[in-house]
């Protein structure tokens, strides 16, 4: 069915207004609502795809818009539909970097993918896929910032230290740990620079880029300066939640469960506790809205508080929690057969 110019760009509206509105839903926190507006916007642009094949305004919206919709369905633990959209996305800009007269037009837009298909990869247990897919991703980002040495703009370079933190953590998951540290240190450094330009704008992958690093650090029993790169990543994960708690809940408990293994693992464990413990609390109130997404946290922070209270009982409030989230898991597992799914 053939679209007026005029239906057409009241299409286009509409999908980008949804995609908008999706974004806006996921920094609230409300991921299932972030998730249905980014299948509608994706249903939208294909509409528009199939109306005008080829055109190359729409291919790009609509390939940006399947990897949008791959990081939504990853944070509510449908990986392999994440991992279909985000192989649909970095399809569609391959193809379009294929393009002879424009072939860098959209090599920054097919890096970031290939970043996030690598991660998608990765929660199916695709580890060689996933490991070639972000050495791919970085080749891209390095290759542009390279190209573009004395001008790289802000947005490369960031692509380029997120990229060096996943391939990091792809190298560590293929016994390679001392390469993935080089890629952790490097990554670490862009992301510094950058903080120290625009502190407010960098300053959540700061920490992010610090969280891997003392990832690293622990991998090389290397614990002491582990808890250092992770210390600070609580702190700036801290603030940023005491200013944005809903958007920010799950990484700082993230990074606590981290600075509390740490602790435990130098033989400091009275200090972990707290640590530990208020994980858990964040965990709690997060898994009322992403039971699924935080399952793998879950285990592996009441694995944390198992080795800080190593020898003693846990405390009644940890195993609360954790009941309660086996409930739920137990529910939503009995209820995948017999929901509708989310697209409407």
């Amino acid at each position: 069915m053939k679209h007026t110019q005029e239906e057409i760009e009241k299409k286009r509206k509409i999908a980008e207004d949804y995609d908008l509105h999706s974004q806006k839903q996921h920094d609230l926190g409300q991921l299932h609502e972030a998730l249905l507006a980014s299948q509608k916007a994706v249903a939208i642009w294909r509409d528009l795809d199939i109306a005008q094949p080829k055109n190359d305004q729409i291919q790009p919206e609509l390939a940006e818009s399947l990897n949008k919709l791959a990081i939504r369905l990853g944070k509510l633990g449908q990986h392999k539909e994440a991992h279909a959209a985000a192989q649909e996305a970095a399809e569609l800009f391959r193809k379009l970097s294929e393009n002879k007269t424009q072939p860098n037009k959209f090599r920054p837009q097919m890096a970031k993918t290939l970043n996030n298909l690598g991660i998608c990869m990765d929660k199916l247990n695709l580890k060689d896929a996933a490991l070639q897919t972000a050495q791919e991703a970085v080749a891209l980002y390095r290759d542009l910032a390279i190209n573009n040495v004395n001008n790289a703009s802000e947005q490369d370079l960031f692509g380029l230290a997120r990229a060096l933190s996943n391939l990091a953590i792809r190298l560590r998951q293929s016994n390679q740990p001392e390469e993935a540290m080089k890629r952790d240190e490097e990554s670490l450094e862009i992301m510094r620079e950058l903080a120290h330009k625009r502190r407010d704008t960098y300053q959540q992958p700061l920490a992010y880029s610090l969280h891997n690093m003392g990832r690293g650090h622990k991998h090389l029993k290397k614990y002491q300066q582990a808890l250092i790169v992770t210390e600070q990543a609580v702190a700036i994960r801290r603030e940023l939640f005491n200013k944005h708690p809903e958007e920010h809940r799950a990484d700082l408990a993230r990074s606590l469960e981290s600075n509390a293994e740490i602790l435990s693992l130098l033989d400091r464990r009275e200090e972990a506790k707290p640590l530990a413990a208020e994980a858990m609390k964040l965990l709690d109130f997060a898994l009322q809205h992403n039971p699924v997404g935080l399952h793998t946290q879950m285990k592996e922070t009441i694995e944390t508080c198992t080795l800080s209270w190593r020898g003693t009982e846990l405390p009644a409030e940890v195993t609360t929690i954790y009941d309660k989230f086996m409930e739920m898991h137990e529910k939503n597992k009995k209820g995948q057969n017999t929901q509708p799914p989310l697209e409407s």
